[in-house]
């Protein structure tokens, strides 16, 4: 759990390669991001740390996922951004920077980010879209997306129901919401029952 992270955390710290080996930041920064320290994590980041280290991609990645954490979303976008740019075929890092959009209200941009990467939808697409749109406010296309991405019977079912579930909601379609709701909860009694779903 988190204090197993927190010790891991402890024995680290007193290394004295721990601010100019890059395995080593690296392996630090992901011990306090699972221990959910992200204070410690801020206050890692801003004690000195090499520029060239800071720029990998694994470190502009926990940036900004640290970024997240601390409710900075305009720096995660710029993180996120950096790291498309570099390697604009990468899903994550695309599907990442288009969510950060988002949240900061610029859905345009977003909507544009995703759209090349929606013409060879893998489930993995449709659910990043889903979400995206979710967190542009559109619901309406969050929920053709996530049809969609039911649609390849992927294999978190019940959460993926739920998560339609979660769309049409708040939409206000409380009685479809219902039904992708039981439809999830029956998906999972099937699960534990040792049958697949239909």
């Amino acid at each position: 759990g988190d204090r197993d992270y927190l010790e891991a955390a402890g024995l680290l710290r007193p290394h004295t390669d721990l601010r100019t080996n890059a395995e080593l930041v690296q392996l630090y920064l992901t011990v306090l991001v699972q221990a959910q320290d992200f204070p410690g994590a801020e206050t890692f980041l801003a004690s000195g740390l090499g520029a060239d280290l800071l720029a990998t991609p694994a470190l502009l990645e926990l940036q900004a996922q640290v970024a997240e954490a601390a409710h900075k979303p305009v720096l995660a976008e710029r993180f996120f951004g950096e790291l498309r740019r570099r390697e604009p075929e990468n899903l994550r890092y695309v599907m990442n920077h288009a969510r950060a959009q988002a949240e900061l209200g610029r859905v345009k941009e977003a909507e544009a980010t995703i759209r090349p990467f929606l013409e060879r939808a893998t489930p993995e697409i449709l659910k990043l879209a889903a979400q995206v749109c979710v967190a542009a406010g559109n619901h309406r296309q969050a929920e053709v997306y996530q049809r969609r991405y039911l649609e390849t019977r992927p294999p978190e079912l019940p959460q993926a129901w739920g998560f339609l579930g979660d769309v049409m909601l708040s939409r206000g379609d409380k009685v479809n919401a219902r039904r992708a709701y039981q439809r999830g909860l029956d998906v999972m009694l099937l699960e534990i029952a040792g049958r697949k779903p239909k």
